[in-house]
């Protein structure tokens, strides 16, 4: 049986997994225009650079749009193999998790708020490598845990 954390977890993956597709296809579709909408938002954003231009400009929201479609593909496979209870998956997700812990850790010192991210990825890691949700990814238990038995973890 799936665990309560786990089937939270595949969904959220498959969820947030959509909404960097659609992220990602709707910034390739803002691309068409880029041109014609760059002078408003170089007029409109009153940070911005004057050495950027619009093919830099251009340049760095298709890498962000691949970048988006690429990851929200990968967080929804990642959240069909939790649902399925695959392991890979379940590393999968750690591993994805650990990156989340990088770039929140980089963009706390932007704004403090991204500590909430650093917290969450580390509750995702903690969550699954408990020794019954290692069991229901039919992860066998290592030899510390027979040893130590449940008060390994």
């Amino acid at each position: 049986m799936r665990p309560t954390g786990v089937t939270i977890l595949s969904l959220l993956f498959i969820v947030l997994g959509v909404f960097s597709l659609f992220g990602g296809a709707g910034m390739m579709v803002v691309l068409e225009d880029i041109k014609s909408v760059f002078p408003l938002i170089k007029e409109r954003v009153k940070e911005f650079d004057e050495t950027i231009t619009p093919e830099i400009f251009e340049s760095v929201l298709r890498v962000t749009a691949i970048l988006m479609l690429v990851s929200g593909i990968i967080s929804i496979v990642i959240g069909w193999g939790l649902w399925n209870l695959f392991n890979w998956a379940r590393i999968a997700a750690i591993i994805f998790a650990g990156f989340g812990i990088l770039s929140g850790l980089i963009s706390t010192f932007a704004q403090p708020y991204f500590a909430f991210e650093v917290v969450i990825n580390l509750l995702i890691i903690w969550y699954l490598m408990k020794s019954e949700v290692m069991q229901a990814f039919g992860k066998k238990r290592s030899i510390e845990e027979e040893i130590l038995g449940d008060n390994f973890t």
